[in-house]
């Protein structure tokens, strides 16, 4: 490959999960929804305001990663550089859910796809044809071997 892509996409599904843009205000129960994170409630001006501890779904916010990762919807320098990228590496099991939609909210949020080329692999499964995974103590991480 010899530089010959740039910045190859790498998605981990233990790094996804967009928090949602949302915090409750405890004294008046108001419910605050902002971009920037709010440093007093609009209605009772407390300061006491707890954010909203979940998520949005693995999948949407996937679909999200090429770009979101680099700065956007701002035109960071990194977005700039990197984005598209040249190709994705994945296994053949989640195309729809992963690569399909990031390809749609490419189109949709960037006006182009993030990627040129998608290289589909194999699967390491078990003897009981589940996918072996880093989780359940079911292989080792580069980290240990």
């Amino acid at each position: 490959m010899d530089g010959e892509y740039k910045g190859l996409v790498h998605f981990s599904a233990d790094l996804v999960g967009h928090r949602i843009p949302v915090w409750y205000c405890d004294p008046c129960g108001e419910v605050i929804v902002s971009k920037e994170t709010p440093s007093t409630c609009p209605k009772c001006g407390s300061g006491s305001l707890r954010p909203e501890t979940d998520v949005l779904d693995t999948w949407f916010s996937s679909a999200l990663w090429p770009f979101s990762t680099m700065g956007w919807p701002r035109g960071t320098k990194e977005l700039k550089k990197f984005y598209p990228t040249s190709a994705l590496v994945t296994g053949f099991d989640i195309l729809f859910f992963w690569v399909a939609r990031m390809m749609m909210m490419g189109l949709k949020f960037m006006n182009d796809v993030p990627f040129k080329d998608v290289y589909i692999h194999g699967l390491v499964r078990t003897s009981e044809v589940r996918n072996i995974r880093r989780h359940g103590g079911m292989s080792s991480t580069p980290w240990t071997l």
